[in-house]
């Protein structure tokens, strides 16, 4: 995921995404998701389920170096995000 001020962009895994994200405290909301389908494999469409099933909910988060954690109300489940560089200009 790529944060933009209110806007985020990403990958569900098999398919590009973006949406729009408010903060509150430690929460992120995603609305306004817009997939853009692409062709993927069944275990790809299944984890972009599971991702949007994520995102259309309030996730608390929490930043450990370059780890961004998303939680669902439970806290039992959730994404767990990886940065990286790709060096310059990429």
């Amino acid at each position: 995921m790529v944060f933009d001020g209110a806007r985020v962009t990403g990958f569900t895994g098999a398919s590009p995404f973006t949406a729009t994200v408010t903060r509150t405290d430690d929460t992120l909301t995603f609305t306004d998701l817009v997939i853009t389908p692409g062709r993927s494999t069944e275990r790809a469409a299944e984890l972009e389920r599971d991702v949007v099933d994520s995102l259309r909910t309030p996730l608390t988060y929490r930043i450990e170096l370059n780890r961004l954690r998303l939680r669902g109300p439970t806290g039992a489940t959730g994404l767990n995000l990886t940065a990286f560089w790709t060096g310059p200009g990429g």
